[in-house]
């Protein structure tokens, strides 16, 4: 009696696992995000501030964790290797899209020189999206992040960095303290 107790049990157990490790089976992003998208707009706090056409950005995800940053008119060369950026990426809990990027930063004395290359040095960091939607034909991420990190970063193409001078120093610096939330949105293509 025993024995055939503790064999429906079993049964029962193994049944109960199996039906609830079916229902587990997640969406995984890491597997949607691969392709080509192209950006459609930037919000800056709930601002938009980019227009589709201004400067056609594309983003390429590949499946070995490689993406790469170009502009529409740059796709079209011989090998298809973006002449802006080119980084890591990976989707950790099904909510975060992490990228390496190249950004700058000033210098410690950038009023010391007129030569645009000492007064910036160049950094490579670790940033982290929020995946606020991501579906066949569209993607959405978000970043809260100092509006200076964002503008003078490689975030998607290059930045233009200005020259630093007496005049408009304070404004820069200041870029560097003010925090924004910026969403970005792209369509697949």
């Amino acid at each position: 009696m025993k024995r055939i107790f503790l064999n429906r049990l079993f049964l029962l157990v193994v049944g109960c696992l199996a039906f609830l490790l079916s229902g587990c089976e997640k969406e995984t992003y890491e597997t949607d995000i691969v392709g080509l998208w192209e950006l459609q707009a930037i919000e800056e706090d709930g601002e938009n501030t980019y227009l589709p056409g201004e400067i056609p950005v594309m983003l390429l995800f590949e499946k070995n964790g490689v993406y790469r940053s170009n502009q529409e008119n740059t796709l079209n060369n011989t090998n298809n290797v973006s002449p802006y950026f080119f980084g890591a990426w990976s989707v950790t809990d099904n909510k975060w899209l992490e990228m390496g990027i190249d950004s700058w930063k000033l210098s410690l004395s950038p009023l010391s020189s007129t030569n645009l290359k000492d007064q910036w040095i160049s950094m490579h960091l670790p940033v982290r999206f929020t995946i606020l939607e991501l579906t066949a034909e569209s993607m959405v991420l978000r970043i809260k992040s100092f509006v200076g990190d964002t503008k003078y970063a490689v975030m998607f193409s290059e930045p233009n960095l200005p020259l630093i001078t007496e005049d408009n120093y304070d404004q820069v610096s200041e870029e560097f303290k003010t925090l924004c939330t910026y969403v970005y949105r792209f369509k697949r293509r």
